[in-house]
């Protein structure tokens, strides 16, 4: 897997970790979060490299299976994408709008910048 791979293997156990049993969390975290390989997984399991690697494939098979569903992932990107839009709009739209000050625009433009940054720490 290359790097991206990885990086949206966590994002999907992230959100869909609980579905899978305990032993294949168990197993995930110890390849994916300690960087275990199957034949430190497989002693410390008492099973085979081919039992951990079968356990890994159908755990990474769940994990795509409820993104497909749910697409709680897909979801998540696009609701950051829109958020990295509006922060931009915001730090240059309008031009002509005075940034400090107590005009109304000026109040708007402070509370819309506040509500963006708490979206983005949601996210």
């Amino acid at each position: 897997m290359d790097g991206q791979d990885l990086a949206t293997l966590a994002l999907l156990f992230d959100l869909y970790g609980g579905l899978l049993t305990a032993h294949q969390r168990r197993v995930f975290r110890m390849r994916h979060h300690l960087d275990l390989s199957l034949a430190e997984i497989a002693g410390s399991e008492g099973i085979s490299r081919q039992a951990v690697l079968d356990l890994l494939r159908r755990s990474h098979r769940a994990l795509a299976e409820a993104e497909r569903r749910l697409g709680l992932l897909r979801k998540l990107r696009r609701q950051r994408a829109l958020v990295h839009q509006l922060k931009e709009h915001l730090a240059g739209w309008p031009e002509g709008m005075p940034a400090a000050g107590g005009s109304r625009q000026a109040q708007w433009l402070r509370r819309m910048r506040r509500l963006v940054a708490q979206l983005e720490r949601l996210l």
